[in-house]
């Protein structure tokens, strides 16, 4: 039995071990602590330089790192230093984008009109598809082309050929239809058109 435990206990110490490494979040933390992760709500829980997990707060919760525990204050200092990061693009009369800082499906949405933002919530059991630019049941959160066969019509950037992405797809009962953008120019999904790399803000907003 004693043989048994060491054994269970180096198989776990290994795997700890192996999250080791240039991507880990908790390289230089000392004891046990709290890390917060990329999104709101996120959370990487650390032992002297290891990741032990990665771990989401109550909803509406994020991590406070001074007291080391998920607040609701937290969550709203959070979402408010996310919207200040995304730059509506200036030239564009109007444009819609999904606000993927809490992850995806997300109910929140940008609203940009000549560089001046306004965020927008989809109600509750609603979520936001970037394809028709509405509120739906559900969305697909695949960065793969998939349609779902209950929607006539949307389109979706395909993330797969990079941020800016080169590449959409068109979405027409079921069926999908890739596309690439001519060169030069890049899919926008606020304005559901190829346009300048200047005007698509994707690189503050990747899809996760």
């Amino acid at each position: 039995m004693k043989g048994k435990f060491v054994c269970c206990f180096l198989a776990v110490l290994l795997q700890l071990l192996s999250v080791r490494g240039q991507n880990n979040p908790c390289v230089d933390t000392t004891g046990m602590v709290m890390m917060a992760g990329s999104q709101c709500g996120q959370f990487h829980a650390c032992y002297s330089g290891i990741l032990y997990k990665t771990v989401l707060c109550p909803e509406g919760m994020a991590l406070n790192s001074t007291r080391q525990r998920c607040t609701v204050d937290a969550f709203d200092k959070c979402v408010a230093s996310m919207t200040r990061s995304f730059q509506c693009p200036r030239d564009l009369e109007r444009a819609f984008y999904p606000d993927y800082s809490l992850g995806c499906p997300t109910r929140n949405f940008f609203s940009c009109r000549y560089g001046e933002i306004e965020t927008g919530h989809c109600p509750s059991g609603k979520v936001y598809d970037e394809g028709t630019d509405t509120c739906s049941a559900e969305v697909t959160c695949s960065r793969a082309a998939q349609c779902d066969s209950t929607t006539t019509f949307a389109i979706y950037a395909d993330y797969n050929s990079g941020c800016p992405p080169t590449g959409f797809f068109v979405c027409l009962s079921g069926t999908v239809f890739a596309n690439t953008c001519q060169e030069g120019l890049f899919y926008n999904e606020g304005v559901k058109n190829c346009d300048y790399a200047r005007n698509i803000p994707c690189a503050q907003n990747v899809k996760h």
